[in-house]
């Protein structure tokens, strides 16, 4: 008997479509059709030179310069098995975001599993937001490690990033500045409402929340991992 093809979508893979192709060469995931998708370009055959394959992988789809929610409304409904963003969700716009989750729900499969890593100070909003999208979702906080064993694309520069947003808010006692945290707190919020365009209630209270959360950006567990299940 025939095996079942397992389709997977990762969203936000980087052009090297890193995560894609370290799973699509995989042994055990033969029977698998993976897809990467990415808003820049395509550039994997360099990753795949690295590793000293000359062919792209059979099992492998990598869609450039498409959007996620574009690449997902030319899927079927209930059709995927899992879907992974990691560190993608929250660099979209907030009604981005919203239609993203949405078409996320349409095209997994019952039982189906959406995994995001993102920043800690956004896990709540995000749990908020997967809810009203309709699933069941359970959380994780990772510290730096961890989220690089998940085969995060760019995670060496988040954790850069990451310590350098920590230093910055250092008093002169080696503590954690509260002041400071609160310029950052509301700098970072006139940032993202620039970014947004499109400015409402509903916007505001989404930068607000993550914005109330932003001292698990500076603890031993910035990151986290969300595993959002569309329920049979």
């Amino acid at each position: 008997m025939r095996k079942r093809t397992f389709r997977v979508v990762g969203h936000g893979d980087g052009p090297h479509a890193k995560k894609a192709v370290d799973l699509a060469i995989k042994p055990r995931h033969a029977n698998a059709e993976i897809t990467a998708v990415d808003v820049e370009g395509a550039q994997y055959a360099k990753y795949l030179k690295r590793l000293g394959l000359r062919e792209k992988p059979s099992n492998l789809r990598v869609r450039g310069r498409t959007s996620s929610v574009d690449y997902l409304k030319t899927v079927r409904s209930n059709s995927l098995d899992h879907q992974w963003a990691h560190f993608t969700a929250t660099a979209m716009r907030f009604y981005v975001r919203r239609e993203f989750f949405a078409e996320v729900f349409r095209t997994l499969k019952k039982g189906g599993k959406f995994t995001i890593v993102d920043s800690a100070m956004s896990a709540t909003q995000l749990l908020r937001e997967l809810t009203k999208a309709g699933f069941s979702c359970s959380l994780k906080r990772l510290n730096v490690a961890e989220a690089k064993k998940l085969d995060t694309p760019y995670m060496d520069w988040f954790a850069r990033e990451q310590e350098a947003m920590r230093k910055s808010v250092l008093g002169a006692d080696g503590k954690i500045d509260k002041n400071m945290v609160a310029q950052m707190r509301q700098a970072w919020i006139q940032i993202h409402l620039l970014r947004e365009g499109k400015v409402t209630g509903e916007v505001r209270a989404a930068l607000q929340s993550a914005a109330d959360n932003m001292e698990k950006t500076f603890s031993e567990q910035p990151y986290c991992r969300i595993v959002a299940v569309k329920r049979k």
